[in-house]
């Protein structure tokens, strides 16, 4: 008899813990069941968005009553872009809590609702599809045609008016540019200036009295592009703080690390 009842003990026991386990399976199934726009995303955006964007005239044209008109869309494009919610306009609005404009905002974990929907496909039971590219998260052609994706090629060489200004291809885009707009090139700067010029771009120094007097009386073709070449291999050139982060040259660094060019005596005397 005592072994009958435990027997009967056991029985009971299992019909109890019936309704726990159901309980648990469901909690389960819950969890692994895919969100869905009706279920999961409909009562966040109906709690805090129904206002602007609900509606037969909503905001911007963005109607979040479905899932065809978010994924199709208002004035500034698609809201959401199948699987990649990082890219989607209305996570952007959401996460950085820009929307919505009125009451408060959405907590972590329906942010985090809205982004999973989203990264998982952006299910819904209503299957309608108005914006057919982007629900397969497609891009249109012209999304490619952007400069970046076609091979460099040569491009033509303008004839600008005044030709006896042109003296490399570049000059011919540049004069071309400015002809358009009624302009021109500036008139050409003297020796002094170009020398000038040259040491304090590239060495960050004045030129010496001689290396003036060197250049303006330099009377080869090429004497300005010596000295650009001169001065590209001299240390001055390496050492100066404007070849490098334009902070140096501002004092951000100490004394005792900030770079100083190499100078002469005259050179650090000149005018």
């Amino acid at each position: 008899m005592p072994r009958i009842l435990q027997h009967w003990q056991f029985l009971l026991l299992g019909v109890a813990l019936l309704p726990a386990l159901a309980v648990a399976e469901e909690a389960d199934s819950e969890e692994t069941r895919p969100l869905v726009f009706e279920t999961d995303v409909l009562p966040i955006l109906k709690s805090h968005c129904a206002a602007c964007h609900f509606g037969d005239h909503p905001k911007a044209g963005l109607d979040l009553r479905r899932r065809a008109t978010i994924v199709q869309g208002g004035k500034s494009g698609p809201a959401i872009r199948i699987s990649a919610a990082e890219t989607s306009l209305i996570w952007e609005v959401l996460k950085t809590d820009r929307m919505p404009l009125e009451g408060p905002a959405l907590t972590t974990e329906e942010k985090g609702i809205i982004r999973s929907w989203i990264n998982e496909g952006a299910e819904a039971n209503d299957k309608e599809v108005l914006a057919v590219d982007e629900s397969s998260a497609a891009y249109d052609a012209a999304d490619f045609d952007y400069w970046s994706f076609h091979p460099p090629r040569m491009p033509e060489i303008p004839t600008p008016r005044d030709q006896h200004l042109v003296q490399n291809p570049l000059d011919a885009f540049l004069l071309e540019q400015l002809e358009a707009r009624q302009l021109s090139f500036s008139p050409q700067a003297d020796r002094n200036t170009l020398v000038r010029r040259l040491f304090l771009d590239l060495c960050g120094t004045l030129p010496s009295p001689a290396e003036i007097d060197q250049f303006v009386h330099d009377k080869s073709p090429d004497a300005y592009e010596k000295l650009v070449d001169r001065l590209l291999e001299s240390p001055g050139y390496w050492e100066t703080p404007s070849t490098g982060n334009a902070g140096d040259a501002t004092g951000w660094m100490s004394p005792a690390t900030r770079i100083q060019p190499v100078s002469s005596p005259q050179t650090r005397t000149a005018s």
